[in-house]
């Protein structure tokens, strides 16, 4: 498994774990049958699976192993929450005083944007709290094997996984 891959999905994972609340905690002790505080692989991925991160059952078998950090085989808790740590507290801004100035402030990053934009331009969380595809940006496919990271529509392949883009078998070059 090539590292720097596994790093940038393991990043995107983090960020979805941040983005939707999902608790980390609650995954590993539901996915912790035996109680001995290790996971097996398929164990990890079923965890990740039970957070409903959005990422194909590859994405999370991969993830798995590649968590397991020192590589005996399982994934303990220590290293489960290396990989995937709870989110901070959600800080509930006012949103009221940022509107009126035509401003809204990003509810994960905090970054101020202006009201004619729909996704934050830092962290691109649309402003409704909810993960979408930011304009003039397509989603790798998840459902196709893709690892849903955002590209520029000016780009035919994923910058991340290097597959194609979805609506490309259309198109005559």
């Amino acid at each position: 498994i090539n590292a720097e891959y596994m790093g940038a999905k393991l990043e995107q994972m983090r960020d979805t774990i941040r983005n939707f609340r999902k608790s980390p905690t609650e995954a590993f002790n539901l996915a912790d049958a035996d109680e001995d505080g290790k996971l097996t692989y398929q164990e990890c991925a079923r965890a990740l699976e039970g957070m409903r991160l959005g990422f194909s059952a590859g994405d999370l078998n991969d993830v798995a192993r590649y968590a397991d950090l020192n590589q005996d085989g399982s994934v303990d808790r220590e290293e489960f929450f290396r990989c995937f740590p709870e989110p901070p507290p959600k800080i509930e801004l006012k949103r009221e005083t940022t509107l009126s100035r035509g401003m809204w402030r990003c509810s994960n990053c905090t970054f101020l944007n202006p009201i004619s934009r729909n996704a934050c331009q830092q962290c691109e969380l649309h402003i409704g709290g909810r993960r979408e595809i930011p304009t003039g940006k397509w989603m790798c496919n998840p459902e196709s094997g893709g690892c849903t990271f955002f590209n520029s529509n000016a780009r035919f392949y994923c910058e991340m996984c290097e597959r194609s883009r979805p609506d490309l078998a259309s198109v005559r070059f």
